[in-house]
């Protein structure tokens, strides 16, 4: 036998559903790889998992907790299952980032399952999930311990089961109204609309399955899952909980005088970073769209494939009118955007079944070369591969008392405090700004300060005995006084990186 015929991949024997199975397994094998690379950083993900940590603390499992105090401004689905993991396998980063990462990788799953149900063509299945795993946006957000891959996995399920119930039995309708109550429990607001969704999209396509037996019952069952802990919390703290989970969340986070000043090239906002964010696939996305609009106006069959596009306009609108818009508030719109450009690639660029497999293989082989690289050299594909608090957690935490909170100079206090409290389990106070206050403030026994190291540097260079360093890195130190350090002088706590 020749090497040609040896290396040849006979098409039936290795299809879409073996391509897409092992294209997922490799790209979990990255993700979980690089979950634990990093401390957790400071914003969103420490300020989760301190919630997660403190549940374990106070052992109360509805009221979340952040250094000690009850906030209400996140809903406690996804703080529950890093909890859960804390619980089970211990605090750390690896298991901050866990779920975001299974989401990531069910989202792909269920995102197959879709395409199935959409397209008679089977390839589509394969390219949609192809497309997602290589949108850097998403993989990036799914090794953060963030809500929103997880919120998008749910979509994912959502939408599914809704198909389901469609094309197959209305008790489907069950499972989405399951879904939407964990959505609900994971982000509050945004968790409602694959209700919205789901209403749009019967209104095209067939209006009496609103009133269902089985839709109706769905949204029963999403609310008797979702409404216990805003009940629960309602009713052990009134006003307190009403005022932070609804009006601050909703109306003065989103409208309120600290957000920005709204023109109109702010509106388009979520459009500039999909141009970005998803490339290369964004302009055959907005092809497919167009596509599929101008179809469902020459022609009143296959309907299904509006949904994606009702999916993607539903979050874009909503999400467009609040002032305060971030890029992870959109990564429900992935997957949608997934399915649209894996149907327009396959469908209308390589359209024959020969095409459709010799470019899945070409796809496939690139991709799985890219994994094998990565997974036998030591290449990061995180931009943030730093580890600072943790190496400098334990000597905090052995100089500085447990109820003491530590001096913080020149950082915003929410964006410093949030990963000081994760790792070392004290308080940061209120930040100084001048250094000449905080050298005052830094003159009686057991004060010390955390800041970043070229401040340090820069001011205290020639007072580094009288303000010697306890614990440092190259972007953080802790400081104290000269009597506190000779007082701790029984300890080895200089640990600075030249």
């Amino acid at each position: 036998m020749g090497l040609k015929n040896y290396l040849k991949i006979d098409q039936f024997s290795i299809d879409e559903k073996f391509l897409t199975f092992v294209l997922i397994l490799s790209l979990g094998l990255i993700l979980f790889n690089n979950l634990s690379g990093s401390d957790l950083p400071s914003f969103d993900d420490a300020y989760y998992a301190q919630k997660a940590k403190e549940i374990l603390s106070t052992g109360d499992l509805f009221t979340l907790h952040y250094g000690g105090v009850p906030r209400f401004d996140n809903t406690p689905f996804y703080i529950w299952l890093i909890a859960l993991m804390f619980k089970l396998f211990g605090i750390n980063e690896y298991n901050a980032r866990f779920f975001s990462t299974v989401s990531c990788l069910g989202s792909m799953v269920s995102l197959f399952f879709i395409a199935r149900i959409i397209s008679q063509n089977k390839w589509v299945r394969f390219f949609s999930v192809f497309v997602l795993a290589t949108t850097f946006w998403y993989t990036r957000y799914a090794m953060h311990a963030m809500f929103d891959v997880t919120l998008s996995f749910f979509y994912t399920l959502i939408i599914l089961f809704f198909l389901l119930g469609i094309t197959k039995s209305e008790r489907y309708f069950l499972l989405s109204g399951i879904f939407v109550g964990f959505s609900i429990l994971t982000k509050s607001l945004l968790g409602i609309f694959p209700w919205i969704i789901m209403v749009l999209f019967l209104l095209f396509y067939d209006s009496k399955k609103l009133l269902s037996r089985y839709f109706l019952l769905s949204i029963l069952v999403s609310s008797v899952i979702a409404l216990p802990w805003y009940l629960v919390e309602y009713f052990k703290y009134g006003e307190r909980f009403v005022s932070e989970q609804f009006r601050w969340l909703f109306f003065e986070r989103a409208f309120g005088k600290s957000v920005p000043g709204q023109n109109l090239f702010s509106y388009f906002y979520y459009i500039k970073f999909l141009l970005i964010g998803y490339l290369p696939w964004f302009p055959l996305g907005i092809a497919g769209i167009y596509t599929i609009i101008k179809r469902k106006r020459e022609k009143k069959e296959d309907w299904l494939e509006l949904l994606p596009i009702i999916w993607i306009l539903t979050v874009l609108v909503i999400m467009t009118i609040p002032g305060s818009r971030k890029s992870w508030y959109i990564m429900p719109v992935f997957p949608a955007f997934a399915l649209v450009v894996g149907k327009y690639l396959s469908e209308n660029i390589l359209k024959t079944e020969k095409r459709n497999f010799l470019f899945a293989k070409i796809l496939s082989l690139t991709f799985f070369g890219i994994i094998l690289i990565l997974l036998f050299f030591p290449i990061p594909i995180k931009s943030r591969t730093f580890k600072d608090l943790s190496k400098m957690a334990p000597v905090i935490k052995r100089a500085v008392p447990k109820e003491q909170k530590v001096n913080c100079f020149a950082m915003e206090f929410w964006y410093a405090n949030n990963s000081f409290l994760f790792y070392t389990d004290r308080m940061l106070k209120e930040p100084v700004n001048d250094i000449d206050s905080l050298k005052r403030i830094m003159e009686p026994e057991d004060e010390y300060c955390y800041m970043k190291t070229k401040d340090y540097e820069s001011y205290f260079k020639d007072n580094k005995k009288e303000f010697p360093i306890i614990a440092g890195t190259k972007k953080y130190v802790c400081m104290t006084n000269e009597r506190t350090y000779r007082k701790l002088s029984n300890y080895n706590f200089l640990d600075f990186e030249k």
